[in-house]
């Protein structure tokens, strides 16, 4: 029998709790508490076009956790009806897309876009934990695949974030 300081990793292997794959799975899953939240938030404040969006966000995150536990490529869906690749595109260029380039929200622009900023700041932290988590392990597909995956999914939410100040501001 194994102490209460060692988790399942894989069927029947275990780690210790402070592995920096736990680690990873830990701040994955805040992300996915994180991204639920602020869905929620949306739906209760009236949105729930902005709801769904953030839940397509949600549901990506869990995608990136069962590959993370198969050890497979991740299979995203799209946000917003838009492919990743796409979204990554207009996250890096959101000027030519919205009414306003890069910003950072501002208090007057309300806790729902402060929200939306908090859930990929999280994402982002998922992703540097998951190539710390990784660094010594081979870099196959798998480890690109889910790597991408994170980038894409804060890409998705910082285009939310302008779409979302675009429309109200």
């Amino acid at each position: 029998m194994r102490d209460s300081t060692y988790t399942e990793l894989y069927i029947n292997e275990f780690v210790r709790k402070d592995d920096p794959r736990i680690e990873f799975r830990g701040k994955l899953d805040s992300a996915i508490a994180s991204s639920a939240l602020c869905a929620a938030l949306f739906f209760s404040d009236g949105d729930p076009e902005f709801s769904e969006y953030v839940n397509e966000v949600t549901k990506g995150l869990m995608e990136v956790m069962r590959a993370d536990f198969a050890g497979e490529a991740p299979k995203l869906q799209s946000v917003m009806g838009l492919d990743m690749d796409a979204l990554h595109e207009m996250s890096h260029n959101p000027q030519k897309y919205f009414r306003k380039g890069h910003f950072v929200p501002k208090p007057e622009s309300g806790v729902a876009l402060a929200y939306l900023n908090l859930l990929r700041t999280h994402i982002r932290e998922c992703e540097r934990a998951y190539i710390r988590a990784n660094a010594d392990l081979n870099k196959g597909e798998v480890f690109e695949k889910i790597s991408l995956a994170l980038n894409r999914l804060s890409s998705a939410v910082y285009v939310l974030m302008c779409k979302y100040a675009s429309e109200r501001e």
